[in-house]
């Protein structure tokens, strides 16, 4: 298989696998995760009471997206990923501090911490929460009944020092 191909097919895998229908979700609560992908979800507007629904926000929030804006170009293309991403990453850093199931998995088995891995946030920011993750008991090694592993999602991402920690005894 050629690079160009096998990167299209894991990207799509990733990009599949981060979806939020996992959760039993009601139009009100699948309404709050697309608008968690796109970063335009208020915290305030989340009823933070209920640890899976927050873990689903959570994967829906930090999940692979490809909105239209991805294909813009230019400053304002560019100024306008820049705030989506921030907003994403302030309600996932809002969410994280809820009560979470930290093994949760979506619709397709991947955990929070294989969503991380695949997301398109910054590294350390990954590092930071692989690491409050894991002190909330998130299991680092679990392996989908498709055979994947957040190790080899970061090692497609590239990311060295997500692989480190995924490494680490």
């Amino acid at each position: 298989m050629n690079t160009y191909l096998k990167i299209g097919v894991i990207f799509a895998s990733l990009l599949f696998s981060s979806s939020c229908s996992a959760f039993k979700a009601d139009h009100t609560n699948m309404a709050q995760c697309q608008l968690a992908k796109h970063g335009e979800l208020e915290p305030d507007a989340i009823d933070t009471s209920k640890p899976e629904f927050n873990s689903y926000l959570l994967d829906c929030s930090i999940s692979v997206v490809v909105a239209e804006v991805s294909f813009t170009s230019g400053a304002s293309g560019a100024k306008k990923r820049a705030s989506i991403l921030s907003n994403r990453m302030s309600l996932a850093d809002f969410i994280l501090s809820k009560p979470l199931i930290p093994n949760y998995q979506n619709e397709h088995g991947n955990t929070l911490i294989m969503s991380v891995v695949s997301s398109f946030f910054p590294e350390d920011w990954k590092v930071k929460t692989l690491k409050n993750l894991m002190a909330m008991g998130a299991d680092k090694n679990f392996i989908t009944a498709n055979g994947d592993t957040a190790l080899a999602f970061a090692k497609f991402k590239g990311d060295k020092k997500v692989i480190a920690l995924l490494q680490e005894k």
